[in-house]
């Protein structure tokens, strides 16, 4: 349906409005459109949204673990740095490999 204009605003009706906050809840928590086309079919034709959602959230939550263990390393290695006095290369990759 065709949004109304209010004072330059678009007016959406309450379907619309808890769909995309739907979308942008999933956007935030790392879904891609892709995952989210997904649960929207599984949603629409209640062909079970439970498991799909579950087994999304599954591989999503392995994906997150692995970017934390990432960015862990990454910050020992940032605070590392803090403490380089390395005047070449070769040592500085040396030091903060170590």
């Amino acid at each position: 349906p065709a949004t109304r204009r209010v004072s330059g605003h678009r007016r959406f009706s309450p379907e619309v409005t808890e769909r995309l906050t739907f979308i942008k809840t999933l956007q935030q928590v790392g879904f891609g459109l892709l995952e989210i086309a997904a649960l929207n079919q599984a949603f629409e034709t209640n062909n079970s949204p439970v498991a799909l959602c579950q087994k999304l959230a599954r591989q999503k939550l392995s994906e997150v673990d692995k970017m934390i263990t990432r960015l862990k390393s990454v910050r020992r290695t940032l605070a590392a740095s803090l403490n380089c006095t390395c005047l070449d290369l070769r040592e500085c990759t040396e030091t903060l490999t170590s």
